[in-house]
Parts: C-alpha cells; structure tokens; sequence
C-alpha cells in the first residue's frame, strides 16, 4: 500500500472508469456510490489509501457471495445487503474487497451504514419486542415488509448520492434471492437474545420470590412484601408477552427462510469462456433421460474440468433445490466432506466422531426416492474404484464426477474434454488482456498447446503487469530451455509450468510480491484443499523474519494474498485459500531447482506439527482439527521424501493415524501408522521410548483389524522397549502391559493375559491411587478375563468397581461408561440375572447410538450382547432382529472375513437354532468356524466352541 496515495477525487474517478468498463449500464453508479460512500467516512488521508488498495485489486476481484461473516441484526442485515448489491453489480471484484471491508474499514462501515439506513430491520424486530399492541404483532411479516423498507432506504440513499433511476433489476433480484438468508440471521439473533434476556428475568422472579419467602412472618415488612408482588407480576406478565411473541416471531419468519439455499458449491472463474459445446452435452447428459443421472467430465489436468462443472452449476441453478461440491482426490477426504454434509443437514450432531456412517448417512439422505432435485460435483475423482459405494442415486438427483481418469464403463457417461484450438486460445486471450494482436495471441495459445489453465495464467500475467502479448510470447520463449529439464517437453505440464514460472519471477521482483511468494513455497507442500489463513499466523515461529512480521499484520497478511490471488496462483477468499496442484508441483520444482525445496518442506512439516493435534479425550480438538488432516499427511509425505524434519513427519503420521482409527477408517490408519513407526526407526533407532508408541498404535490399529498375531509381536516389543527405558513399574508399562493382555485374550492365552492385566492394575493404582480412570480401564479388562476363566464373582466385583469409577469421573453418559455397561452385564447375564443385565445393556446401547450412530461397532458390540440376552430371555424374534444387524454393522465396518463377524455369525447360528431354522444356523456356523481358523489358527478356543456347535446342530439335522 502506498504512504503517499494519489488524491482522492482523482482515485474516485479512476473507480468509476473502471467500474463502468468491468459492469457496463447503470451498475457502476450504483457501485461507486457504494464504495465512495463507506470510504468517505474513513477518518484524514486513509480513505485515499483504502480506495487506492481497493484500485489495485479490482480487475482480479469479485465479492463472494456467501458471507458467512455475517451475524445479523440490523446494521450487519443491511451491511449484508450492501454486499450483496456489490455482488450482483459488480462481476469484477473478487474476495480483497470483502476483506478489505471486514478488516480495516468494518468499524467505519458499520457506523456508516447504521447512520445512513437507520437499521431498517433492527427496528422491525424491536417493534414486535417493545410494542404491545395486539395488531402490530398479528400484522409482523418479515417477507412482506422488510424487503420494500430497505428497497426504499437503497433509493432514497442513491438518490442523495446523486444516482438517478431506478434499482438496477439484478440487484434487486439478488436482493429478493438473499432476503431469506438475511431474515434468518437477524431472527435468529433476535430469537437468542430475548432468549437470554428471558433466563434473566427468571432469575430475577426467583430470586424476588426467595427474599419475599424470607421477609414473610417478620414485622413491618408488609409494603415491602407488597411492592416485591407487584414487580413479580409485571415481570411475569413480560415473561408471557415475550414468550408470545417469539412464538410469533417463529411462526412469521419460518415460511420466509423455509427456502434458504442448500448450496455449497463455488462460483466459476469470471474469465470462463469457450466451451458452449461441452455445456450443452453436459446439460443434455443430465437431462435427456429424467431419471438420476451421472456423467463424468475427464480430460487432462488444467483443461478445466471442474470450471466446466462450476459454471454449469451456475447456469443451472434454478433447476436444483440443493448443490454440493465435493472433494474426491482421495476416499478419506470424500468421506470427510461427506461427513461435513450430513453435520450441515442435521443427520448428526456437529461433533459426531464416526465419519464413515456420517457419510453414510448422507449417501442415504440424499439416495432418498423423493429427495428434490439436486446436484452433486465430485471434483479430482481418481477413478471408479476411488467413489464405489460413495455416490448416491435418485430420480432427481444429478452427479457431475471431474477426473483426469477417462474408463467409466457403467459408473458414469463420459464427457471429455480437451484442449483449445489456436483459434479459441486466441480468443480467450484479446477478450480478457483487452489487446489486439491476433497474431500474437494465437502464437501463444499454440506454444501453450491451448491448455486452458496455462492460458489463464498467461492472461493473469499480462492484465497485472501491463506486458503486450507479444512481449509475453518473448518471455515464453526465453523460459523454455530452462523448464526443460523439469516437464517432459510433450506434456501438458510444461505449458502450465511455463507460464506459472512467469507469474513467479514476476511476482518475486516486487517487495509484498517477494514476501507473497513465500506463502506460496509453504503451501506447495500442503494439500490441495483449503488451506486455513489462520495456520499461517500459528506458522509465524517457522518463517523467514520478514514474512513473519508481515502475516502478523491482517493487511499486510491480505495485501499478499491478494496479489497471489491477481496473479491466479491460488483462489479463494476470507478465512481460507486454495493452491493448484499444478500450481503447487512448479513451486516445488523452482525451489528443487534452487536447492531450497528441502528447507520449505522442514518448514511446513514443522508449522502442521505445532497446529495439527490429537485428544482422545476431547471432541472439541477433533472437530476442530479434522480439516487439517490433509495437510498434515501431505507434508508429512514431502518430509519423508525430502529427509527433512522427519520427527515432526512421524508424529503427523502417528495423530493421523489416531484420527482414522478414531474414525473407524482402519486401513488408512494402518497405512499412516505403519510410516509413523518406520521413521522413528529412522529417527530415534530400533528401541526408543517413540518407536514403542508407534508400535503399539500399530499394533492396535491391526488388533482392530484382526491381524492378531502381528498386534501382539508389535506390542510385545513396545512392552520390552519402555521396560528396558522405564523399569518394570512405569505408567508407559502398565499401558502395554493392559494392550498386550488384550491381544492374548483374543488369541485364547487367558492365564498369559491375566498376569498381564494384573500387573497392569496394580502398576496403575500405586501411581494413581485406587480410584483413576486408567485403573477402571485395567480392572474391566481383569474382569472379561476372569469371566472367560469362570470366575464369574471376582470378574463382577472388578467391573462394578470399575463402572463405579468411570460414572464418578466422565458422568452417566459418557461411550467409556457404556463399555463398562455393557461388559458387566455380560457378566451378570453369566450370572443368570437377566434383567439387571437387560438394563445395563439397554444403557450401554442407548450411549453408544447417541455418541457414534447407528452403524458404528461399538453399537455393533452391544446389539450384540443385548441378543444374547433376549435369546436367554426366550424372545427370540426380536433377538434375530438384534444379531442380524450386528452382523450387517461389522460386515460394513470390517469386511466378510473379520473375528468380530464369526461371533456375531454364530450368536445369530444360536438364536436360528432355537427357531428351528437348521440349515440356515449351520450356514452361519460354518462361517464363523472357518474365520476363526484363518484368524486364530485350529487350536484356539473359539475353534473349540465353533466346531461343538457345529457339532450340535449337524446332530439336530
């Protein structure tokens, strides 16, 4: 930003040229009167400065038309709406200005607007809440009354700026789109506040009502007793008026937000042109047949793919009552997104930690027969393989899959895409650099092979640094000998690289460029998914000095992306940004290049190591992680590739492999876990206190998974590491000690486990005391081994015990307090008293559905354990139901073949049995003994008792 800004008048006429030129009509004016109006009111010399910033940024920009900042109530309602007449105006301006606006001038416009406006619908809402009269309150009607007031207060305040004619029809429909969402906000403020205004009354009646209470029988206290009365009752009278009217409030403002758009999915570029053709195959893909629809848009990277999609979306839009983008470059980060769907529908609460069946569930949703029309985009699908199961079909449900991959087969109809002719590059290029030389752009859009996202990026170039096209091909030129040697000189790459390699060089000659550059080489290892604006500021500690001191600045933070952004090298606005991965493989090849790309990986493995964080204890830091989760794993992958920073690279792999074990996502747990523990070998050397963490994460991940046998050598070895470290009685060792007492219990080793587990116990109670978390852990786990060993009055006292500790540490409801449930009521179903375990049960399902859904396995486990009971109960129709659906559960959750599916096979064998059901029970046997042979070899118990059962059954046939 400039210190010594041109005048103002001078700037203000500068805007409006341009504002004239980008809008057209009678736009501009509106705009300008806008803009002029709110920097007028920035104190002395600042608003020729703002507006000289905002000058600099608005060729590239456009506002967003989300505006998730707002939270409104009447200045931030209608400061909403100003923004919204920018949007609908103003095509030309992108995210600075919203910015811009939110940051430095937020206080200013606030006041500005209150002032101008007088806050239309704050005083629509405080005339329902201050007015008694019965005929305002039946008169209130948000969709018919606010939009005209402030339709009015627009005109009445243009008029005064000197605009004449009426409002721009554009705007005003995009008024009327937005009025819904608007109305929903200041309501819902408004709701909340009488709300919390409403709780302090009460307390206010209560506490009146306690000291007249006290007061009564004493002396001389009549008047004040009197007195105490009447303020109670008028009190409680406004308690009912209030109440009245937020019924009212509610009753009016719902069918006017009933229609609040359901729809996620970006903006396309503004500069997107040339594919009529390919929108009118893609319309007729989704639209010849009436019925739901899938095609895939694939072609090579940066021939615009997913722009394709976004700008059908755009024209479509009336078409769809819902739309959401989705991330599909990998299955975790598609389940991720689909996850965050059904948390935005309500299918789950907001942080529900079983991200498969939330996805699930949101496949189901949106699967549904009478679901309205919707369209889904599934933008960098890999292949068929990548998305099998994870999108949904209904009749009015269309699916737009981007990818590089072109074999659908039956998944999806294909649609490629290729490349620009000369002829449309040329086009592309004088329509957006305003230039005239044919000849020179057509050369260009040959030598880039008429990729589109080079082409872009070469337009980008030219409009920011006033280059002529032919000068531009000159500079192409130059560069090739040296791009050379990094793309294949046939690839499509290569003309991508080039004119990214451009805008870089460029970008780095210039002093807040230099510094944007930087943002830049740190992002190039992260994911290509949003990147939060907030990591960099909790990055400042591993970053140059000089960029540190720049992203503490909020402008000078925003001025950088800015120019990142008018260059094109990364898009997005407000809170977060996105990087290219073609952007983001040429800022690694230039740092490779000049031997640097290894200190740039340190320093973002170092950044996520300090942001990206894991507690099992705490829903809270999960939720406000798991969009992170990406970028560790990326960056923790160049660490390893590059050598560097490889103890911050292990423990990103560790935390997301903690994540996805949480998640239920085990195989890609077992991925991540596997490359944790390899480099803390690496690291720390074969018996390090970190290689036995990593070991035993690992080895529970495979426990999870049924791979016992691997679990306990993994385990094993983690135990005789942190005793050789700690000595015999440390924490760490009762921890492994517990894990590996569970994997020998599975395995059939009962005595082994149990000296394990009581070991464990009496480690955890000399260091804790008797009444610790980890020692109800320890005394459940010795409880289910003396159960399995038939102990069936010790195994009761250590899990009442531990049941007892864990309700007084995490309360009733907690999914640990459902473990302990439901394992003492396996115990007293043992026992025979089959309603006490009944109950238990019940609790422990009732838990574990509440924390982790329906289809989680730990629901899973206890709709298992509630069968058995039934099945002893004698009610064996609704046993069958319960077993059946374990069964289905973990056959999801774990695949065909899995431990946990032969005993919920055999238990469902048992209950068939008793229904007379033969041939169907010795199916199930069958299958339970062959998993349990493959899993625990022919010599373990669970064989034993699989094989008499068979037995059994085959003598009842």
């Amino acid at each position: 930003m400039s210190s010594n800004p041109p005048p103002l008048p001078f700037l203000a006429a500068t805007l409006k040229s341009a504002l004239t030129g980008a809008c057209g009509g009678n736009a501009a004016p509106w705009v300008l009167t806008i803009l002029t109006a709110a920097l007028s009111a920035v104190p002395g010399g600042a608003a020729a400065t703002a507006l000289a910033s905002l000058l600099g940024n608005l060729a590239a920009s456009r506002i967003d038309k989300q505006h998730d900042e707002i939270r409104g109530t009447g200045n931030a309602y209608l400061q909403g709406l100003l923004r919204d007449a920018l949007a609908a105006s103003l095509e030309a301006v992108r995210g600075e200005l919203r910015g811009f606006l939110n940051q430095d001038l937020a206080r200013w416009f606030d006041a500005w607007s209150a002032r101008l406006l007088g806050a239309q619908s704050e005083a629509e809402l405080q005339s329902l809440f201050h007015d008694d009269d019965p005929a305002t309150l039946e008169a209130f009607d948000p969709g018919a009354q606010w939009f005209p007031s402030i339709e009015r207060a627009l005109l009445r305040w243009a008029r005064d700026g000197g605009v004449a004619g009426p409002m721009p029809e554009a705007l005003r429909g995009k008024l009327a789109e937005r009025l819904p969402v608007y109305v929903a906000e200041a309501s819902a403020h408004q709701v909340t506040h009488s709300k919390h205004h409403g709780a302090l009354i009460r307390v206010q009646v209560e506490y009146f009502k306690h000291i007249k209470a006290r007061l009564d029988g004493l002396g001389g206290t009549d008047g004040i007793r009197a007195e105490l009365d009447t303020v109670t009752r008028s009190l409680e009278d406004k308690l009912t008026r209030m109440d009245r009217k937020l019924d009212i409030l509610v009753e009016r403002v719902q069918p006017v937000i009933r229609d609040v758009p359901d729809w996620n999915i970006p903006a396309p570029d503004r500069h997107f042109a040339e594919r009529e053709e390919t929108l009118a195959s893609l319309e007729e893909a989704l639209t010849a047949s009436g019925a739901a629809a899938i095609t895939a848009v694939h072609g090579m990277g940066g021939v615009g793919k997913t722009q394709i999609a976004l700008e059908y979306a755009r024209r479509h839009r009336e078409r769809y009552k819902a739309g959401w983008w989705l991330r599909a470059e990998d299955r975790a980060t598609l389940l991720d997104d689909l996850a965050a769907l059904a948390r935005h529908a309500r299918l789950v609460a907001p942080d529900f930690p079983n991200v498969p069946e939330a996805a699930d569930r949101a496949i189901r949703w949106l699967s549904a027969p009478d679901r309205p029309p919707t369209l889904l985009l599934y933008d960098n699908t890999v292949n068929p393989a990548g998305v099998r199961g994870l999108v949904p079909r209904s009749p009015r449900l269309h699916v737009i899959l981007t990818s590089r991959h072109a074999a659908w087969g039956e998944v999806a109809d294909p649609l490629p895409v290729g490349v620009w002719d000369p002829e449309a590059g040329m086009r592309y290029l004088l329509r957006r650099t305003k230039q005239k030389d044919e000849a020179a752009a057509r050369g260009i859009a040959s030598e880039l092979g008429g990729l589109p996202l080079a082409l872009a990026q070469a337009a980008a170039y030219v409009e920011q640094t006033g280059e002529t096209l032919a000068g531009y091909a000159r500079l192409l030129e130059s560069h090739l000998a040296d791009l050379l040697d990094l793309w294949p000189p046939d690839s499509h790459e290569l003309s991508t690289a080039r004119t990214l390699s451009l805008a870089m060089e460029k970008l780095e000659k210039d002093e807040v460029g230099a510094l944007a550059a930087q943002v830049l080489r740190l992002a190039a290892f992260l994911a290509p998914d949003p990147v939060p604006v907030s990591l960099l500021e909790g990055a400042r500690e591993e970053l140059p000095e000089a960029l540190r001191a720049a992203v503490a600045h909020s402008v000078r933070r925003a001025a950088m992306l800015a120019m990142l952004r008018n260059y094109a090298l990364i898009e997005g606005v407000g809170a977060e940004f996105t990087v290219h991965r073609l952007v983001q493989a040429v800022a690694r090849q230039r740092l490779a290049k000049d031997g640097a790309a290894a200190d740039w990986s340190g320093r973002a493995a170092r950044m996520m190591r300090r942001e990206f964080r894991w507690d099992q204890h705490d829903l809270a830091v999960w939720a406000g992680n798991r969009g992170l989760r990406p970028h560790a794993a990326a960056v923790a992958g160049w660490a390893e590739r590059y050598g560097v920073a490889l103890a911050e690279a292990g423990q990103l792999y560790t935390t997301v492999a903690l994540y996805h074990h949480q998640e239920a996502q085990l195989a890609a747990a077992r991925d991540s876990g596997k490359r944790a523990l390899r480099i803390a070998e690496q690291v720390y050397g074969p018996d390090h206190p970190k290689v036995a963490r990593d070991a035993n994460n690992l080895g529970q991940i495979l426990k999870a998974l049924g791979d016992l046998r691997a679990a306990r050598a993994l385990t094993e070895r983690a135990l005789r590491i942190d005793e050789q470290v700690y000595g015999p009685d440390h924490p760490n060792v009762a921890i492994l000690a517990n894990n590996l007492g569970q994997i020998l219990q599975a395995l059939g080793d009962l005595p082994a486990a149990r000296a394990l587990t009581e070991r464990a116990l009496r480690i955890d109670e000399q260091v804790y005391g008797p009444d610790h978390p980890n020692v109800a852990i320890r005394a459940n786990n010795l409880g289910q081994i003396l159960q399995a060993l038939g102990d069936l009055l010790a195994a009761r006292a250590l899990t009442e015990r531990a049941l007892r500790i864990g309700e007084q540490v995490y309360g009733p409801d907690h999914p640990n307090v459902a473990i302990l449930a439901t394992d003492l009521g396996q115990i007293l179903r043992a026992l025979g008293e089959l309603p006490a375990a009944r109950a238990l049960t019940e609790r422990a399902l009732r838990i574990a559905e509440q924390v982790y859904g329906p289809d989680h396995p730990n629901v899973a486990r206890d709709v298992n354990n509630l069968a058995t009971i039934l099945q002893d109960l004698g009610e064996l129709p609704a046993a069958r139901a319960l077993a059946e659906r374990a069964l289905r559960i973990d056959e999801q959750v774990y695949g065909p073949d899995h431990a946990n599916v032969a005993r919920d096979a055999n238990n469902l064998a048992a209950i068939l049995q008793d229904l007379g059901e033969l041939p169907a029970a010795r199916a199930l046997t069958e299958r339970a003994l062959r998993i349990d042979e493959q899993v625990y070899g022919p010599d373990h118990p669970n064989v034993a008792i699989r094989a008499n059962n068979l037995g059994q059954i085959l003598r009842a046939l």
